[in-house]
């Protein structure tokens, strides 16, 4: 009778073991299969990318640019500042050699002539429409030039001019030599009279600089004949001592060349590449101060509890409260992460990135990092933390429990920026209301120039590649990782709590006697 029953319960009781063995096996293998396969896409792109790139390097649009077979080198030691040497180590292949030059004080005046020349253009437009606003009210009212007008033009050297028939000398564009409290002074006049004063010095600089006889700074751009010795160079080692004759460009525009960090020797790069990580570093940590406050309002029902004087917000319509809870976090990060970008630029700069793309390349690498930490995990955990304060705080013991349950409810404020993003990124791009509001509001008061109104017309604003790949690439990461992160974190929670709780009872194991 026991053997019966041992037997009839073995028999019915095999199928269902097996069937949970078998999902079990089934849910393992699509948990191994789903990482399988975007591992492999991952692979498989990259390899159509890189077979992309080289078609696109080897194309005759490319290859037949000079930058295309042109090197820049960088902390050159001052050995090497010399045309014969650099010939005899790169030997036939070398085509041309430029030094580059110290050009901090002619650069100055020229952004100062140039800010003078502007702002004369500025001054003489504004005083053409003037001029034209006033004689066609002359000429409606059927009236003359004013004669006294006319004589005061002449006794101020202005009888040459037609404007000053139509305007007064008052009336001309005027502007104070120091904000509130300079000097006034007709810009015309004085604008002509600093352009005589700076473009002398200017040529006289150009033409030392063209003689050969400037200060070299420890950066060369060397032109090749062919594009395959500019790529031997540009990975070849080329200095004996470490971080001498490199980083290394290829490939970089004149328009794209930061030409004060050329000047930067290796040891100033080294110091300067450790303070602004540093600072990048600092600031991650600091930030996570406002980005862990939207996290706390992704849970603002657990926020009410722990701040009584929140209670207001129950009362409010369920529409607002969902709007409070799920809308307004994601667009607080989002106006939190917006203002990162101009400090992690100015950071590379500092940095000693020579080239505008370095520039963008080391803020996506920077700003891919605050991603993650900013928006991935201080989010996730101050969400799950706000939400089980009130529990730890009665049951300490408990944290671990509690933390392990409420952490996958911060999937709840991805949902939420998923959706944010994936409207606002297609929606804002085919909008254009950035662009849209300088070119229609701005514009029309900014825009006092022809040369500036062609400039906005057409100059196409520029796409800052180093954060907007970072958007995509940490929403990749929280997609394939959420869920598991998540899972992961509340088996180490689970993990940590019952190893505890066998240190404690070993602690309080009384001895046994033999």
């Amino acid at each position: 009778m026991s053997w019966t029953r041992i037997v009839t319960m073995h028999t019915f009781s095999l199928p269902g073991s097996f069937l949970v063995r078998m999902s079990n096996s089934m849910g393992d293998l699509v948990a191994n299969a789903w990482p399988g396969f975007v591992f492999y896409m991952v692979a498989r792109e990259s390899i159509y990318y890189v077979n992309l790139r080289q078609a696109y390097l080897l194309s005759p649009l490319y290859s037949n640019r000079m930058s295309s077979r042109t090197v820049l080198f960088t902390s050159v030691p001052k050995e090497y500042l010399d045309e014969g040497l650099l010939r005899r180590m790169f030997g036939r292949a070398l085509k041309n050699i430029w030094i580059a030059n110290d050009c901090e004080e002619i650069e100055q005046l020229v952004e100062e002539r140039d800010k003078v020349a502007m702002k004369l253009e500025a001054a003489e437009t504004k005083l053409i429409k003037l001029a034209n606003t006033n004689r066609i009210k002359s000429m409606k009212k059927g009236g003359q030039s004013n004669g006294a007008l006319s004589n005061e033009a002449e006794a101020n050297g202005e009888s040459g001019s037609v404007a000053a028939k139509w305007v007064p000398t008052k009336k001309r564009p005027t502007h104070r030599l120091k904000p509130l409290i300079g000097k006034k002074v007709d810009t015309i006049n004085w604008c002509r009279s600093e352009l005589e004063r700076l473009i002398p010095k200017i040529d006289a600089l150009q033409a030392t600089h063209r003689a050969g006889n400037g200060k070299f700074i420890p950066s060369v751009f060397v032109e090749f004949y062919r594009q395959s010795d500019a790529q031997s160079a540009f990975q070849s080692l080329t200095h004996h001592h470490a971080l001498h004759m490199a980083p290394r460009f290829i490939g970089v525009n004149p328009e794209e060349v930061i030409w004060k960090n050329l000047k930067i020797t290796w040891k100033s790069r080294v110091v300067r590449n450790i303070l602004t990580i540093s600072f990048v570093i600092l600031l991650i940590v600091f930030w996570s101060i406002p980005v862990g406050f939207v996290g706390i309002l992704s849970n603002i029902k657990s926020l009410i509890e722990l701040a009584p004087f929140l209670e207001f917000l129950n009362k409010v319509p369920p529409v607002i409260f969902g709007l409070i809870q799920g809308l307004l976090p994601a667009v607080l990060l989002a106006v939190l992460m917006a203002l990162l970008p101009i400090i992690l630029r100015l950071m590379a700069r500092l940095g000693g990135a020579p080239s505008l793309s370095a520039v963008e390349l080391r803020t996506q690498n920077s700003y891919f990092g605050f991603q993650v930490v900013q928006v991935f995990l201080i989010t996730t955990l101050t969400s799950a933390a706000s939400a089980s304060v009130t529990g730890i705080l009665c049951k300490p013991a408990d944290a671990p429990n509690l933390l392990a349950t409420n952490l996958p409810k911060a999937s709840n404020f991805y949902i939420a920026y998923f959706v944010l993003q994936g409207l606002t990124i297609s929606s804002g791009a085919l909008l254009g209301i950035v662009g849209l509001i300088l070119f229609r509001v701005l514009g029309k008061f900014l825009d006092t120039t022809p040369r500036k109104m062609y400039k906005r017309w057409s100059t196409l604003s520029a796409l800052g590649w180093g954060t907007i790949f970072p958007v995509y690439t940490n929403l990749t990461v929280i997609g394939m990782f959420i869920l598991r992160m998540t899972e992961s974190f509340a088996n180490l929670l689970q993990l940590s709590r019952i190893r505890s709780l066998h240190h404690l009872s070993l602690a309080s194991r009384p001895s046994v006697s033999t």
